[in-house]
């Protein structure tokens, strides 16, 4: 597990799992209730904390005072737990933290406040419709944001109108907590208890949870390098339903690490054979194809594969290092900087671009790639490090070429058979 100072500025999925991240299976097939509550004090990064605490701080003040703390406590919690209960139920795979459900129930209960306060002093139905209309903006804005949990806000946001209306029209704010406070409360707990029993009932046993738990058990598995008990379990798996495509996906992509090639095609024909426009599918396909020498297949498959998905990064690249491997420089290098066009920090796809202008002769512009992509991956491959000392064996520059060799021979890389067979060409003059 990385350092938790990471998760400061980066995503980290499965740290926030394991520190109790919103999971749907593991709520409604495992029982893990706690996760509910745990993910209300969980953030992605700090730019996550900072937004949701600027307007806890901005929309809290303007509603703790009025409705007293032992209220606001209620519909905080209220808030929070319905959005999260939204999010379990249209999100099956995938984790969510955050208060973010909870502060936009608050948001939604105080602009039912200002419309109610508002039709004294601005009786005009426009003006109440402008400011549904900047809450109805903002929670576009927020969904247009990668990784942004919207059932969670939206449940949020209504449930957190119900427990405010509620408590502004049914209790006494001048007293700090009386007995139909409790009443509300418990109406709450009960429609929550409620919502959750039926999200168990109709969700929980549903192959598709059963088979997200098994995800995350293989993915463990994976983690710990226990390969051929992930295979095993995954193999148990589909013996009960064969047309998984997570798992057959995730079935292949085990045994083409494992250079078991035969058994990954025939999982990922599988897939195909029901559901042919599988972009990742295909993208894999392609790429055991391409190891393979098989480039005319591979070439296809990954074609087809942005076919499907226009704005797919992973498989521009791949489609790069096809018409690399076929000596089509150009077209390699268009389909890299598509690759870079689309994930700028694609230490790969940086790399591809970098071989792309090296066999044209650009070593000049090459260099720059490739110390980009060792920037953004250096730790990991040594391919990026053995590029370089290609390039600058071809420029004529040994001791560089030298030192680049030593690098990259103390991390992992692996070449393809064509790239042995295909020197770099020698700047002319």
């Amino acid at each position: 597990m990385k350092s938790s100072w990471a998760g400061l500025f980066v995503y980290q999925p499965t740290l926030l799992f394991k520190m109790g991240a919103v999971d749907s299976a593991s709520i409604l097939y495992l029982h893990q209730y706690w996760r509910l509550v745990a993910a209300l004090f969980l953030h992605a990064n700090i730019q996550h904390i900072f937004f949701n605490m600027v307007s806890l701080f901005l929309f809290g003040r303007m509603l703790e005072k009025p409705l007293g703390s032992a209220r606001f406590l209620v519909l905080y919690f209220v808030s929070g737990l319905f959005g999260a209960l939204l999010s379990v139920a249209l999100h099956t795979y995938g984790e969510s933290v955050g208060a973010s459900g909870a502060i936009l129930g608050l948001v939604g209960f105080y602009i039912y406040v200002q419309l109610q306060s508002d039709k004294k002093d601005h009786p005009a139905l426009s003006y109440r419709l402008r400011q549904l209309l900047g809450l109805g903006l903002a929670l576009y804005a927020l969904s247009l944001t990668p990784g942004v949990d919207n059932a969670g806000h939206v449940g949020g946001l209504i449930a957190g109108i119900i427990c405010g209306v509620a408590f502004r029209h049914f209790s006494n704010l001048k007293v700090a907590w009386t007995k139909r406070d409790f009443f509300i409360t418990a109406i709450m707990a009960f429609l929550f208890a409620g919502a959750l029993y039926g999200e168990e009932r109709t969700l929980g046993h549903s192959t598709s949870m059963s088979s997200a738990v098994i995800l995350r058990q293989t993915e463990e598995l994976l983690q710990a390098h226990q390969y051929k008990d992930a295979i095993s379990k995954l193999d148990e798996a589909l013996t009960k339903n064969d047309q998984d495509d997570k798992l057959l996906l995730l079935r292949a992509e085990v045994l083409a690490d494992q250079h078991i090639y035969p058994l990954a095609l025939a999982d990922c024909d599988r897939l195909l054979s029901f559901k042919p426009d599988d972009a990742r599918a295909l993208l894999l396909r392609g790429a055991i194809n391409y190891s393979q020498g098989n480039f005319d297949k591979a070439l296809d498959d990954t074609t087809k594969a942005l076919a499907v998905n226009k704005n797919y990064a992973l498989a521009y690249n791949q489609r790069g290092c096809i018409l690399l491997a076929i000596g089509k420089y150009e077209e390699a290098l268009a389909d890299a900087r598509r690759a870079n066009q689309i994930n700028d920090h694609f230490a790969e796809a940086l790399d591809t671009e970098a071989m792309a202008l090296a066999y044209q002769g650009a070593d000049g512009k090459a260099l720059p790639l490739l110390e980009r992509a060792i920037d953004a991956d250096d730790a990991e491959h040594g391919i990026y490090f053995y590029h370089r000392s290609l390039i600058y064996a071809a420029m004529g520059d040994k001791n560089k070429a030298a030192d680049d060799m030593t690098e990259a021979q103390k991390r992992t890389y692996t070449l393809e058979k064509w790239e042995t067979e295909r020197p770099l060409p020698r700047p002319v003059g």
